[in-house]
């Protein structure tokens, strides 16, 4: 797997221990620029935006104004962050938000995240190159997800009684790499 990946552990997540170090933060996305994840604090949410590195943090900054995320020089911390009350602020503010990663080279969500985060994302994903592990290929709106199953099913791929359970990257991926 080529270094610029992200980093996934064996069940596809990524960890996000957050400025506490607790793991608090479950892991929505990570891409080339970075890696946003949320934190429930009751009825509110805090995102968490993790700059890749100082020019990351340059390029998504426009998509963070100050008036509404702290900065990652406030308080010593590489990271743009807001509250959000309530859960659809957060899933408008995780829309808003894939905005930024339009131009990262990879976008890879996050294989343990809720599936109402992951349906947000990858309904959200025009413009995004989402991957799984070495997969380049694109979300498409036109990729039908039970068509993809059938198709997974058909070829008797590794695990495909549990196809209907996958996202559509993951299927995307397991038949790109059953028939290339």
């Amino acid at each position: 797997m080529s270094s610029n990946y992200p980093s996934l552990t064996k069940d596809g997540s990524f960890f996000m221990a957050g400025t506490e170090g607790t793991g608090a933060y479950k892991p929505v996305v990570k891409t080339s620029l970075g890696q946003v994840g949320v934190r429930a604090l009751g009825d509110s949410f805090r995102v968490r935006v993790e700059p890749a590195n100082s020019e990351a943090a340059a390029v998504l900054a426009p998509y963070f104004p100050a008036s509404q995320w702290k900065q990652p020089e406030s308080g010593g911390q590489a990271r743009f962050s807001c509250v959000v009350d309530g859960k659809g602020k957060l899933n408008e503010v995780i829309t808003s938000l894939l905005d930024a990663f339009v131009t990262a080279d990879w976008v890879c969500v996050c294989d343990n995240t809720t599936p109402e985060i992951r349906a947000l994302v990858e309904g959200n994903s025009e413009g995004l190159k989402l991957v799984t592990g070495e997969t380049t290929t694109p979300v498409s709106s036109a990729d039908d997800h039970a068509t993809l199953v059938a198709r997974v099913k058909e070829l008797k791929l590794p695990g495909a009684n549990f196809a209907s359970k996958w996202s559509l990257v993951t299927l995307r991926a397991k038949l790109e790499a059953a028939t290339s």
